[in-house]
C-alpha cells in the first residue's frame, strides 16, 4: 500500500522530511521506506546535488541465506539493495545464480503435471529450481497443490470409522481435520474399539510367553496385555527367567 509520502513523491511533489533523507542510507534502502523505486530516489538526489552516501550497511545472516534463493533483480528489490550489490555478495559467497525462468523451454506434458504435487517435488523431477516450477504455475494461473484438496476415493472411504481418526490420518497421509469432517458427512459413527472380555483361559497363559506373542494369540493390544498381567501380579516371561 502507497504511503501519503509516496503518493506526493510520485506526483512530483518531493516534500522538506523527504529531501532530508535522500543521502543517509543507500538509494534502495530510501526507496524502500519512501514506497518508491531506486532509480526516482537516486534522480532527486542527483538534482539536489547530494552525494551518495558512503555508508555500506552490513549484510545479515537472514539475508545471507536469501541468496540464490531468488533470481538477483527480485531478491534485491525484496531486501532493498542494489543489483551490484546483491549479484557481488553472491559472488563471493560462491551461490550459482537462479536461472531466468523464462529461460526454460516447457513441454505441454510438463505443464500438465503443473499443480498436481508440489512445486519443490516437481522440479526435482524435471531436474530445474523450484523457482521455476513456481514461476511458470503462477503464469498459467494454476494454484498450488496445497491449496487443492485432494478427492477422497472409494477405498479411502471404506476405511472411515474402521479405526481412529489420527490413525487413519496417518495412514492416509491427510489430516486429522479432514478425516474427521469427511466422516461426520458420511454420518459415520465415531470408531470405538472393543473391550475384550478376558477369560480364565486367557489368564492361564499370561507369563508364559511374550507380551506380543499372547498379544497375537487372544487377539488384543501389546498395551492391553501388560496392563492384564500387572493387575495380576504377573510377571512377564523375561522377569521370570531373570528371578
Amino acid at each position: 500500500m502507497m504511503t501519503s509520502e509516496s503518493v506526493a513523491k510520485v506526483k512530483g511533489r518531493w516534500t522538506p522530511e523527504q529531501d532530508k533523507l535522500l543521502g543517509t542510507a543507500p538509494d534502495a534502502n530510501i526507496a524502500r521506506r519512501l514506497g518508491c523505486n531506486e532509480v526516482t530516489v537516486r534522480a532527486r538526489r542527483v538534482r539536489l546535488g547530494i552525494p551518495a552516501t558512503c555508508h555500506v550497511v552490513p549484510w545479515t545472516p537472514e539475508e545471507d541465506r536469501l541468496l540464490g534463493t531468488l533470481p538477483d533483480e527480485e531478491l534485491a528489490r525484496k531486501l532493498g539493495r542494489s543489483f551490484d550489490a546483491v549479484a557481488n555478495r553472491r559472488a563471493r559467497q560462491k551461490i550459482s545464480p537462479l536461472p531466468r525462468p523464462n529461460q526454460r523451454a516447457w513441454t505441454s506434458a510438463e505443464d500438465a503435471l503443473l499443480g498436481t504435487m508440489m512445486d519443490h517435488e516437481l522440479a526435482g523431477r524435471l531436474s530445474c529450481h523450484a523457482y521455476v516450477v513456481a514461476h511458470r504455475r503462477r503464469q498459467r494461473s494454476i494454484p498450488p497443490f496445497a491449496n487443492r484438496p485432494r478427492a477422497w476415493t472409494r477405498a479411502e472411504n471404506e476405511l472411515l470409522g474402521t479405526m481412529s481418526d489420527s490413525r487413519l490420518a496417518r495412514r492416509l497421509k491427510r489430516t486429522v481435520v479432514s478425516v474427521k469432517v469427511r466422516r461426520h458427512r458420511k454420518g459415520i459413527p465415531v470408531f470405538k474399539s472393543k473391550v475384550h472380555a478376558w477369560t480364565a483361559e486367557d489368564d492361564k497363559i499370561l507369563g508364559t510367553r511374550s507380551d506380543e506373542q499372547i498379544a497375537l494369540l487372544i487377539g488384543v493390544t501389546v498395551g492391553a496385555v501388560k496392563h492384564r498381567r500387572s493387575r495380576l501380579g504377573i510377571y512377564s516371561r523375561r522377569k521370570s527367567e531373570r528371578t
